[in-house]
């Protein structure tokens, strides 16, 4: 079992352009890491579309800060029946998506919102979603807010 693609060696992901991926039923964490962001190298680097499909037990894409330059190329975020996700970006993962211009979220059972935007400031914020110009949803029957402040759900015990 996969419970972060990171149990993958990360290098070997630095070039990859776009992701998809269906139906890790267990996988908690598309990217979890045991090291602080600071002493690690970036991932994901070139990536430039994310596609997750039918992950049951996908809380958030990424529970911690990501190394800088860190999936800085993404443009396109697709979340499909995602059934446990309540939050589609959290204000930690927003930090590193300079580049994102769409975000899609259908199906999402348990989805409250689509933007954490935690205690980043409102000049930041507008900085870091400013390549934003298409979100896309559907069938999100909990959503309550697409920015919501002030952080996440705790996560699980396991993080």
């Amino acid at each position: 079992m996969i419970s972060s693609i990171l149990d993958v060696d990360p290098g070997t992901l630095n070039n990859l352009r776009y992701l998809k991926v269906v139906a890790c039923m267990e996988t908690s964490f598309l990217l979890s890491m045991n090291q602080p962001a600071s002493d690690a190298p970036a991932i994901l680097a070139a990536l430039e579309s994310l596609h997750l499909q039918l992950m049951n037990e996908l809380f958030v894409i990424c529970p911690k800060l990501l190394p800088v330059g860190s999936l800085h190329k993404l443009k396109f975020l697709k979340l499909q029946s995602c059934k446990r996700m309540w939050v589609a970006i959290t204000a930690t993962l927003l930090q590193r998506l300079l580049s994102l211009e769409e975000v899609e979220v259908t199906w999402c059972k348990q989805m409250s919102s689509i933007f954490d935007l935690g205690n980043i400031s409102s000049e930041n914020q507008q900085f870091l979603l400013s390549n934003l110009r298409i979100i896309k949803l559907n069938g999100l029957e909990s959503l309550r807010t697409i920015w919501r402040r002030g952080g996440v759900k705790p996560l699980p015990p396991s993080v």
